[in-house]
């Protein structure tokens, strides 16, 4: 498998009563990061799926998820950084039913950041209009982005081709980085089977498809930012 389909856990209430945003790092940084994403960088415990955890599924614990990978990786090489952590998974919802209010991102917008890393798109219908997606798309970044701040696009975990081909050309026709992850999501050992009873939640990187995840976000990042 590896499509979409494979993910049955709903994009909807992902963050139940839980703050979407959080912060990492050095508060007074000259280097300020983005990362908005869904799932995959944080869900919010919801017994209904015998998902317990408030960070990136289907990790095994937090310091294994893609997002405290990525830190590791900054922090080993000495990286200055403020990042901001933004649970979008709602944007991607109002995106399927059509009617997207952009004031979800209000947070995201107003921190300002340098570099924005675009971690979503996996819960987006696969028939969605792709004129749409892509106006859409467009809309979203230029929202949250308003200083004009470096991009990095990633294709998603799962695939999706009118989605995925979309990001892609985004990203060449706007000189955007980016980070292919649907090789990733083809593979059964990047995710977390037999680790958890809704089939679901395992089909969401494990451990090693977090790290993967990472590496490949890490690798674009090193290559955009040389000196980061």
């Amino acid at each position: 498998m590896g499509g979409r389909e494979e993910n049955t856990v709903s994009a909807k209430g992902q963050m139940r009563n839980t703050d979407s945003l959080r912060c990492f790092g050095n508060p007074g940084a000259k280097t300020k990061i983005l990362i908005v994403g869904n799932s995959i960088t944080r869900h919010g415990p919801l017994a209904s799926i015998n998902w317990l955890h408030d960070w990136g599924m289907a990790a095994s614990e937090e310091e294994k998820d893609y997002v405290h990978c990525l830190m590791h990786s900054w922090n080993a090489r000495g990286l200055d950084y403020c990042l901001c952590v933004k649970q979008l998974s709602a944007w991607e919802v109002m995106l399927n039913e059509q009617n997207v209010d952009l004031s979800v991102c209000d947070e995201a917008r107003a921190f300002g950041a340098d570099i924005v890393i675009f971690r979503l798109a996996e819960n987006i219908g696969g028939n969605i209009d792709r004129a749409f997606f892509r106006e859409k798309l467009e809309e979203f970044l230029d929202y949250i982005n308003p200083r004009g701040g470096k991009v990095i696009l990633t294709t998603p975990f799962w695939a999706n081709p009118t989605v995925e081909e979309e990001i892609r050309d985004l990203a060449q026709v706007r000189g955007y980085a980016l980070a292919d992850l649907v090789p990733l999501g083809a593979r059964d050992d990047m995710k977390a089977y037999g680790l958890f009873t809704h089939d679901g939640v395992c089909a969401h990187p494990g451990d090693k498809g977090m790290r993967a995840i990472a590496s490949a976000i890490d690798e674009v990042f090193c290559a955009v930012f040389p000196n980061a």
